[in-house]
């Protein structure tokens, strides 16, 4: 059975503390956080703080679709977003087109530098693009309040 969490005879965090006070530059807080999710997925579903801590995180769920279900704002900077990493992913599978887009070596070494090779040679893509707008918006004049396609 793992530590309790909190110790009943000093009224406060047990190893928490120690830990704590040990923590370097990086603070308190820092050198508390491991040590608490160590201490919170060591618990089970009967422990009061991990039940708290599960209510919470309902909670704060909950509070997200409420959100996300009465702000149009919020649904579309999601979708945005959403469709930003969908293009990336599609862009990826052009992009590396053999083998059908399988990374098919045993080591992991090489396929980490297959997946390195991909991400760079995307990088170079979308700088290239980047450079290109950038190109394309400046050759438009100075009048650019109203660039929309076609503009130029």
């Amino acid at each position: 059975m793992a530590a309790p969490l909190l110790d009943r005879n000093k009224r406060g965090p047990s190893s928490l503390a120690a830990s704590g006070a040990q923590a370097g530059p990086g603070g308190v807080l820092a050198a508390l956080r491991p040590v608490a999710l160590k201490r919170l997925a060591s618990c089970s579903a009967k422990n009061h703080f991990y039940r708290a801590n599960r209510d919470l995180g309902r909670v704060f769920k909950t509070e997200f679709l409420l959100s996300y279900l009465s702000e149009p704002q919020l649904r579309t900077r999601i979708r945005r977003g959403l469709l930003k990493v969908e293009q990336l992913h599609a862009l990826a599978r052009d992009v590396y087109y053999g083998r059908r887009g399988r990374i098919n070596a045993r080591e992991l070494h090489e396929q980490m530098n297959t997946c390195s090779s991909l991400t760079l040679i995307l990088a170079c893509i979308i700088y290239w693009q980047a450079k290109e707008i950038s190109q394309a918006v400046r050759g438009c004049g100075p009048d650019l309040d109203g660039l929309h396609a076609g503009a130029c």
